[in-house]
């Protein structure tokens, strides 16, 4: 059994999908195209890696590395 502070670093490239299934395509007013998100239920392991069951859940940080003239928006607090 495990017990205390446990880091695992992963390296992980994955494909934007469609439609509403993990990471997707969208458009938004004007014409202007993005990415969004879908997570549940199941569909978080589309994006990354990942034990997608509600006994299982853990904190981690994700780093989204995007060109200076586009904007990230998140839901969750900047760290």
């Amino acid at each position: 059994e495990l017990s205390g502070l446990i880091c695992l670093r992963c390296s992980y490239v994955g494909q934007v999908r469609g439609p509403l299934s993990g990471i997707y395509h969208c458009s938004f007013e004007g014409g202007v195209a993005g990415i969004s998100t879908h997570f549940e239920p199941v569909y978080a392991r589309y994006a990354f890696p990942c034990v997608d069951e509600p006994g299982a859940k853990a904190c981690f940080q994700l780093r989204i590395v995007a060109p200076s003239d586009l904007s990230v928006i998140s839901n969750m607090p900047s760290v």
